[in-house]
């Protein structure tokens, strides 16, 4: 039984509480407190959201009683929620976000809902039957779009809905958003995947909008043999050991892969640091004499950032992705000196400070593994403790370690402190006016605005795009302001003015838009024969997502970059090795450029993998023989 967050929930809620027994049951975690109130708690609780916003939601779950319920988590999970959590916990995804020898050979995190995660879960358990309560994903006829008891429920409506139609199991049609028709269309090709698998997918309830793959089968129809064993004690029996020592040498051996990755860091910031002189002495600023030789000495600089730390060298680009933004160009004309100057500044800046943030985020994580380290401690140091459970926003880490050391003897001073850090975890669960519930109340309207302004565009609606802007421009709030510019370059360029979409797009940094803004900024760019900083804006996007690195080497390709397409290609083809289609487009490459051997091994690839494919057994035969060569 999986447990979402849609209205359905309660008119489901009764029929789970009455087979509670022959269910295995996993909630998504923003439900907690609703489930509380119903007393049921699940087998499994799944959360994956990395904001505080996370927190508001989903609280409540830090109540679910620690020997009954586990929790699966996001490896981007927000880090309070879990590090209150008493029970035990699994985690999805990698451990860091390089390649290491301390990586765990993990199950993926399937987004982009916590709810595609919980049922990719389910299938990899290889459950046999998924029964869903609360998977609604769009609108009642009154308008409730969540359970009773949310945040959304009791804030009221979304002010950026967008009148999208969707069939129900019933057969009639209902209102959802484009956020929800994304996930139908998500759930449903997982629905498809369950179904090779063998898997059967019901969904109750008749207003649930109908996806395909899922039956829609009404609760008294439901046939639900009794459970077999009790499936709290098969789960807990497949449990990874969770004693002092297993948790001793987890931390110890996270903290020497942190001081591995921080040296190789600081080695990146000084390489950056020497580049910056260079640039100084290629132009002969800073009172350094002007000398060409700095250029080939910057040279050498980044072909050791690329040889000597590849992988941390996109890191730290993600990282420093707000200055990459700024080397971007919205004319044609060519670069002066100082502008060439200032480019190769801003460069390396970037270098520097994403280098100098995850040095940041790597001392502090430092300082966290070490307090975990010190829990363990015996005396513990309870005081010392505090400190860093404040710090890190988790007084509720204290319940933590009186659940792990019930049998530690305390001071009346170790007491005391435990007995306060109670008192304010208390506070943090029972606190009221939230951020997020101040968030639904104050910008419901907001959360839609990105799909509205896009569906404008694609409509061509000038005045709609133009009156959400002026709409948008009274709202005093960092996420308004993204939506503002990012509205306005919607307006400009479905009006033909080019340069004041990408002004626009520009102001756009780092959050949910980014990669939209990049995007249209690629291709305002592309269609002005801007290759430069249309280049520039895919190299912005292969740091979001690697799935634009074809894209990127074929812009190279185009424009007779042959060696750098080839990187980009294998760069790709590393983290997506199965892509047949790329690697034919890598052969073709090799072949355009004459190095035969390069393309007979990408064709030969191919051909190992899908011995039938056409294209590559043509592309083949056309090459030259090795004696011909």
């Amino acid at each position: 039984m999986l447990l979402a967050g849609g209205p359905s929930l309660d008119d489901i809620l009764p029929w789970v509480r009455q087979h509670r027994d022959d269910l295995l049951v996993v909630a998504v975690s923003r439900i907690a407190r609703r489930l509380l109130e119903d007393g049921v708690q699940p087998d499994i609780v799944c959360t994956i959201d990395p904001t505080r916003l996370s927190f508001d939601v989903s609280r409540e779950m830090l109540n679910f009683d620690p020997q009954q319920v586990l929790l699966v988590n996001a490896y981007h999970t927000y880090p309070p929620l879990l590090s209150q959590w008493r029970g035990n916990s699994l985690f999805l995804g990698p451990a860091f976000p390089w390649s290491s020898e301390a990586q765990d050979d993990n199950l993926p995190v399937t987004g982009p809902t916590v709810s595609n995660t919980a049922i990719a879960l389910l299938m990899e358990m290889g459950v046999a039957q998924i029964i869903f309560a609360g998977l609604d994903l769009c609108t009642r006829a009154d308008g409730t779009r969540y359970a009773t008891g949310s945040n959304e429920s009791q804030a009221g409506h979304s002010l950026g809905m967008i009148g999208l139609r969707v069939p129900t199991n019933a057969g009639g049609m209902s209102d959802t958003s484009e956020d929800f028709m994304q996930s139908i269309h998500d759930i449903g090709r997982q629905a498809a995947s369950a179904r090779e698998q063998g898997i059967r997918l019901i969904n109750p309830s008749p207003h649930a909008a109908r996806i395909a793959g899922i039956e829609y089968i009404p609760l008294q129809k439901i046939d639900l043999p009794p459970a077999p064993q009790d499936v709290h004690r098969q789960i807990t029996a497949l449990l990874p050991t969770s004693d002092r020592q297993a948790r001793l040498d987890h931390d110890r051996q996270s903290e020497c892969e942190l001081l591995r990755v921080e040296n190789q860091l600081r080695k990146i910031r000084a390489l950056s640091l020497d580049a910056l002189r260079y640039n100084d002495g290629l132009f002969g600023r800073n009172g350094m004499t002007q000398s060409f030789k700095y250029k080939h000495k910057m040279d050498k600089v980044e072909k050791r950032l690329n040889r000597d730390f590849p992988l941390l060298s996109e890191l730290v680009k993600r990282f420093g992705i707000r200055q990459f933004l700024r080397i971007l160009r919205t004319d044609e004309r060519e670069w002066s000196d100082e502008e060439v100057e200032a480019t190769g500044r801003t460069y390396y800046e970037s270098y520097h400070d994403g280098a100098d943030r995850l040095l940041s985020l790597i001392k502090d994580a430092l300082a966290r593994l070490r307090s975990r380290i010190a829990e363990e401690d015996e005396p513990v140091d309870l005081d010392a403790l505090a400190g860093q459970w404040r710090a890190d926003e988790a007084p509720g880490r204290g319940r933590v370690w009186r659940h792990r050391h019930p049998q530690a003897t305390l001071t009346a001073q170790a007491q005391a402190t435990l007995d306060q850090l109670d008192t304010e975890f208390d506070a943090r669960l029972n606190e009221q006016d939230t951020p997020h519930m101040a968030r639904c109340r104050q910008q419901a309207g907001l959360e839609n605005v990105p799909s509205k302004a896009a569906l404008l565009f694609r409509q061509g609606d000038h005045e709609g795009l133009r009156n959400l802007a002026d709409a948008l421009g009274q709202i005093d709030s960092p996420e308004a302001s993204e939506l503002h510019h990012f509205t306005l370059g919607q307006l400009a360029e479905s009006e033909g003015r080019d340069d004041d979409a990408l002004q626009a797009y520009q102001q756009i940094g780092e959050g949910p838009l980014l990669e939209d803004a990049l995007s249209r900024i690629s291709s305002l760019c592309l269609a002005r024969d801007d290759f430069d900083n249309a280049r520039l804006a895919f190299d912005c996007l292969s740091q979001i997502s690697p799935g634009y690195l074809p894209q990127y080497a074929e812009l190279m390709r185009i424009t007779g970059r042959m060696d750098e397409a080839a990187e980009l290609y294998a760069r790709y083809l590393q983290q997506v090795p199965e892509d047949l289609s790329t690697m034919l487009r890598l052969g073709r490459l090799y072949q355009e450029s004459g190095i035969i051997d390069g393309a007979r091994w990408a064709f030969d690839h191919v051909l190992e993998r899908d011995p039938d494919n056409r294209a590559a057994r043509s592309l083949r035969a056309a090459l030259p023989t090795e004696c011909q060569a």
